[in-house]
């Protein structure tokens, strides 16, 4: 297997692979268009039943909709880097480039591990496969019975390393030498950008400055996958980033992983909200129609974000001004909020569109990276 190398971006596992990178990552978004495990994703929801309505995302809409959205990302990244020539060098360290086919590639696949449901159907999945279930349960209820001695996986379940796994062994496409499957045979650049979370089940207790945890919400591959890991793990840099509260991390994700992270977070984050608005189970018309409601809403939102915009050691002061300064923020993008309850009319539906188209490109447009590689939220714009 070769050795990771960023001149070797575009070059694959199992090889086959020709000298013009462009065309490589055109060949990964082919590879992962025409497989069955991403056919699959059109029977996966995150809120309810596929059968229920044609009106939710599944996670096929989903991962076409995180596409779009990490290509306008990459778009407007590469818009700034020309203005700042001094951001070429910082893509090339860390992840040896942003190209707008690896980030397209990576966003189709992020989700192909996922089981339907999202988090409550993987933690369950969790305390199926392991003795020892790291599930965080909220109400310390035991559902399933515990897993026998010497019955467990070593490394548990994880919809990121599921995902690595199908794209390296499980998926079908061709074979190599021994007639064992090569799966998909991604390049290195988009299976570095599917490590979101680049490390091992064992090593996630480690104390690596993620997010200043010692517990580590994921991991990226299993025990099994650990040399495809090895063949992408030279363009992973570790190194340390301010984030946006003033406090220091450790950021290993290479700077597509960071792009196909946020343009993930952004989309769900705004399909999850239509689905359940569609759903009437959160009434976004009432936080624009009244103020009342609105502070409520914030009052309960900022005790759970906080420490995003607020420093642990912050004064009393910095943390007025980053609530008074958020609070302005959200105030002004409830204007864009439905004025009334979804009942699936023209209207209704032309109106939840363009919140949604809004606060999209609203995120897309303000989004910055760093000069120590890390991919953020403008700071200037909260």
């Amino acid at each position: 297997m070769p050795t990771s190398d960023v001149r070797q971006r575009h070059h694959r596992p199992y090889g086959g692979h020709e000298s013009d990178p462009e065309v490589e990552f055109g060949k990964d978004y082919e590879h992962l268009l025409y497989s069955s495990a991403f056919r699959r994703l059109g029977g996966v929801t995150q809120v309810v039943g596929v059968n229920e309505t044609a009106l939710f995302h599944n996670r096929m809409t989903h991962s076409l909709k995180v596409a779009q959205v990490g290509q306008r990302l990459t778009k407007k990244l590469l818009d700034k880097m020309d203005n700042d020539r001094q951001l070429y060098g910082v893509v090339e360290e860390y992840g040896g480039g942003l190209d707008s086919g690896v980030v397209y590639a990576a966003c189709i696949a992020h989700d192909l591990g996922r089981p339907p449901f999202g988090y409550v159907a993987e933690m369950a999945l969790r305390k199926l496969t392991t003795g020892r279930p790291d599930t965080s349960d909220r109400d310390g209820s035991q559902v399933f019975p515990a897993v026998g001695e010497g019955e467990e996986l070593s490394d548990s379940y994880s919809n990121h390393a599921q995902t690595f796994r199908i794209v390296n062994k499980l998926a079908f496409r061709e074979s190599y030498g021994d007639g064992k499957s090569a799966a998909l045979n991604l390049t290195r650049a988009t299976l570095a950008a599917l490590l979101v979370y680049p490390w091992s089940f064992a090593d996630r207790t480690r104390p690596v400055g993620w997010g200043n945890t010692d517990q580590l919400p994921s991991w990226g591959y299993y025990d099994s996958e650990k040399d495809l890991f090895e063949f992408v793990s030279g363009l992973i840099r570790p190194r340390t980033v301010t984030l946006p509260n003033g406090e220091e991390s450790i950021e290993y994700r290479t700077v597509e992983a960071q792009v196909v992270n946020w343009a993930d977070d952004i989309t769900y984050a705004i399909h999850d909200v239509e689905d359940f608005f569609r759903a009437h189970l959160i009434p976004l018309d009432i936080l624009n129609r009244s103020d009342e409601r609105f502070a409520e809403f914030f009052d309960y939102a900022w005790k759970r974000v906080e420490r995003v915009f607020v420093s642990e050691n912050a004064s009393q002061a910095q943390r007025q001004a980053a609530r008074e300064r958020v609070e302005q923020f959200l105030n002004e993008a409830r204007t864009k909020l439905p004025v009334r309850p979804y009942t699936g009319s023209r209207y209704d539906r032309e109106d939840l569109h363009t919140f949604a188209s809004t606060i999209i490109h609203s995120a897309t447009e303000h989004t910055e990276l760093t000069k120590d590689g890390l991919v953020r939220p403008a700071e200037r714009d909260l």
